[in-house]
């Protein structure tokens, strides 16, 4: 499902802010993680269903939540954010209290 809304910074994809937040964020992280991270998003509606999901892993995939390289973070992002509708705004007391336990 495209991104409906032209305005959200979403919508640039692979270019966008971000994509560009992510890069930055893998470079530091890759070195210190074993070459893999979680790609989670926050604050979207997963088909088919219509529900807010508040953290999901970007990849879609529960049983394989990490990416192991720069290029496939931002390419997950990319074709994640043309199938999910991200929403607002964020519910951030359950994600800190997530953050705070990984």
């Amino acid at each position: 499902m495209p991104i409906k809304d032209y305005k959200s910074l979403h919508a640039k994809g692979t270019k966008s802010m971000y994509a560009d937040l992510i890069r930055k964020l893998c470079c530091v992280l890759l070195p210190f993680s074993r070459n893999m991270v979680d790609l989670i998003g926050f604050s979207a509606s997963i088909p088919p269903k219509p529900n807010v999901c508040y953290r999901f892993p970007m990849t879609l995939n529960p049983s394989i939540p990490r990416v192991s390289s720069i290029e496939q973070a931002v390419s997950t992002y990319g074709s994640c954010s043309q199938t999910v509708t991200f929403s607002g705004p964020r519910r951030l007391v359950p994600l800190l209290k997530r953050c705070r336990t990984v």
